[in-house]
C-alpha cells in the first residue's frame, strides 16, 4: 500500500480508532509517526478531537462543582450546629439567670422582713419608753441635759 492510499484510509478512519495525542493509527495498516501529517485530517476528526477536549474540561467542571456542592453543604451543617449549640449554651444562661434572680429576690425579701421586724421592735421600744415617762419625759430631759457635761448633751 502506498502512502496515498494509506492517506486516503487514514481520512476515512473514525476518530474513535486514532489517539490523536501519541499520533499512530489504530488500524490494520500500522503508520508510523513520521509518515503521518496532522495537517490531512478531515473536519470531522478535527472536531470529535475537540469534543474530546471539551469533555474532559466539562467533566473537570462538573468535578469541581461537585466539591463545591459538597463544601457548601458541609459549611452549611457546620453553620447549623453552631446555631444549635449557640442556643443550648443561651439556653442555660437564661436558666442561670432565673435561678440567680429567685435566689437574690429571696434574699432582698429576707431583708426586707428582717428591716421590718427592726423597725416594729424600735416603734414598740418607743412607745413603750413614751408610756413610762407619761408627761415628764420632756421636763427630765431638759434637767438631765443640765447635769451632763456638753459633749454628751449633743448625743441626746
Amino acid at each position: 500500500m502506498e502512502f496515498g492510499a494509506r492517506k486516503k484510509h487514514l481520512i476515512h478512519f473514525s476518530c474513535s480508532h486514532m489517539c490523536f495525542h501519541l499520533s499512530v493509527c489504530m488500524c490494520k495498516y500500522v503508520i508510523s509517526p513520521k509518515d503521518l501529517n496532522l495537517n490531512f485530517f478531515s473536519p470531522q476528526d478535527q472536531m470529535c478531537s475537540r469534543l474530546k477536549i471539551r469533555k474532559a474540561e466539562r467533566d473537570k467542571i462538573l468535578t469541581y462543582k461537585a466539591d463545591a456542592k459538597k463544601e457548601s453543604r458541609d459549611l452549611l451543617n457546620q453553620t447549623e450546629a453552631e446555631r444549635q449549640e449557640t442556643r443550648a449554651v443561651f439556653r442555660q444562661l437564661r436558666q442561670f439567670l432565673k435561678e440567680q434572680e429567685k435566689s437574690l429576690l429571696a434574699q432582698v425579701e429576707v431583708v426586707e422582713k428582717e428591716i421590718a421586724r427592726r423597725r416594729d421592735a424600735h416603734v414598740a421600744r418607743l412607745s413603750r419608753e413614751l408610756s413610762s415617762c407619761g408627761e415628764k419625759p420632756h421636763s427630765e430631759r431638759h434637767a438631765r441635759s443640765l447635769r451632763l457635761p456638753r459633749h454628751k448633751f449633743l448625743f441626746l
